[in-house]
């Protein structure tokens, strides 16, 4: 389910899905609540994106900073960890 949710993660659980033989149903049964948790996200983030910035630019510039903040902090505490031992 959660692969659903994480950027290029989608492709690779099906395929390792359709590599383990797995049954239709069982697929659809995590599938379906995937797909319902992935369009109420991607649904909220567009409402509150639409609410926040008067100009659609705005906000597209913030989604693209926030997304290079969260991609870079791993990274970051990774050097400060790594500087301090």
């Amino acid at each position: 389910m959660l692969s659903r949710l994480v950027p290029a993660g989608r492709i690779p659980v099906m395929l390792a899905c359709l590599m383990a033989k797995w049954p239709l149903r069982r697929f659809a049964r995590g599938n379906l609540p995937a797909c319902l948790a992935w369009a109420v996200t991607y649904q909220v983030i567009g409402i509150l994106g639409g609410s926040l910035f008067p100009e659609p630019w705005e906000g597209v510039v913030a989604a693209i900073a926030l997304t290079v903040l969260v991609s870079a902090v791993p990274g970051v505490v990774r050097r400060m960890r790594g500087a301090s031992r």
